[in-house]
């Protein structure tokens, strides 16, 4: 966040600051679970259903809490590498697998 800010960028965290940023990151991990549950069952057979709902849904309530952690230990300047990772992962599962159930 201070770096970006310190450089002029206009990310999320800097325009809303890093509370609301989380929060929102919070935010759309949740929607996009829910919505997930919601609308694969109309869409995919059971099984790999099953398999995705295993993966997503857990998945998502570890990005949120992670999230929360780092809300709650948020010392500056301070690295997210982590953060990313885990939510760049989760953003694979909406991609990988229906390309995977695809071929």
């Amino acid at each position: 966040y201070s770096a970006d800010r310190a450089v002029g960028k206009g990310t999320i965290a800097v325009r809303l600051g890093p509370r609301i940023a989380v929060r929102l990151a919070q935010a759309t991990t949740i929607a996009a679970a829910v919505t997930a549950v919601a609308l694969l069952p109309r869409l995919i057979s059971a099984s790999v259903l099953e398999a995705i709902l295993l993966l997503i849904v857990p998945y998502a309530i570890v990005q949120v809490v992670q999230l929360e952690r780092y809300l709650q230990r948020r010392l500056e300047p301070r690295r997210i590498d982590g953060l990313m990772a885990l939510a760049l992962t989760y953003i694979v599962f909406f991609v990988a697998i229906p390309l995977w159930v695809l071929v």
